[in-house]
């Protein structure tokens, strides 16, 4: 869908080769699935809940989590569904 799109784009553009979020707990198994794993356990900022996670980008890739033909097709982002 357009989440994992974005997601693919994200890491396309990403040169630093390591991705971080701040996930609420809500979010914590789709981050999980897209690769990322938490560095520490939840946190509380400014009355916010969230889990520090990371990945490295090449993971990703290389898992098959997501395709660079779901980022680029023709040299353009993907058109959104209908």
């Amino acid at each position: 869908g357009i989440g994992k799109a974005l997601f693919a784009l994200a890491v396309m553009d990403n040169s630093s080769g390591k991705m971080t979020v701040n996930s609420s707990s809500y979010a914590l198994q789709v981050y999980m699935r897209l690769g990322f794993r938490p560095i520490c356990s939840e946190a509380i900022s400014g009355g916010i809940r969230f889990t520090h996670m990371e990945t490295e980008i090449l993971d990703i890739v290389g898992e098959n989590r997501i395709s660079t033909g779901e980022v680029v097709h023709r040299g353009k982002a993907p058109d959104p569904p209908a």
